[in-house]
């Protein structure tokens, strides 16, 4: 699996929020393990990379982001 962090819609990302209800301690563990829990900073730059994303701020300014992990990211433009 190496060092690379895991979609949330991967098997093991599946596998991890069903198990949180149950067992929320383990499944915090193996979350930090699979790398799903990004820095703000690391969501802010997925979320500008994203090929979607920059269709929709094509010839805008970036006024503003705000990021909340594992809720939003949220990106205004003028």
């Amino acid at each position: 699996m190496g060092l690379q962090a895991v979609p949330l819609h991967s098997p093991y990302g599946v596998f991890v929020k069903l198990l949180h209800p149950f067992a929320p301690h383990i499944a915090e563990e193996m979350w930090s393990i699979l790398g799903v829990f990004y820095t703000k900073a690391a969501l802010e730059k997925l979320a500008m990379e994203n090929d979607r994303m920059k269709e929709f701020m094509k010839g805008m300014q970036i006024v503003k982001s705000i990021v909340v992990p594992g809720k939003l990211v949220n990106i205004v433009v003028k």
